[in-house]
């Protein structure tokens, strides 16, 4: 029985990984609907329980990780873009 409960979270949790995933909308709705399966997997099995609180902590960094990544790239593009005309007119050549 703890197995299958932690192998229907397992799947769950990896729902968040899918692209374009609103992951605040699976939080909400699907995880919080099975919160009474995991203090029961929490009460009856403490070692699945941590294992699977650990690959949600370890998902979801993972996530933000990649969600901060395109965000402070897409800030640089739009901090450097402005620079570009002038830097490549002050580089060009021109007639001696």
């Amino acid at each position: 029985m703890q197995t299958s409960i932690q192998e229907s979270l397992t799947a769950k949790i990896n729902a968040l990984l899918k692209p374009n995933t609103n992951i605040q909308i699976l939080q909400q709705s699907l995880l919080l609907k099975h919160a009474p399966s995991y203090d029961y997997l929490r009460r009856n099995s403490e070692i699945n329980a941590t294992a699977l609180r650990l690959h949600y902590q370890r998902l979801l960094a993972q996530v933000f990780s990649v969600y901060f990544t395109e965000y402070t790239n897409v800030l640089v593009a739009l901090l450097v873009r402005p620079l570009l005309p002038p830097l490549i007119r002050s580089f060009s050549l021109r007639p001696v």
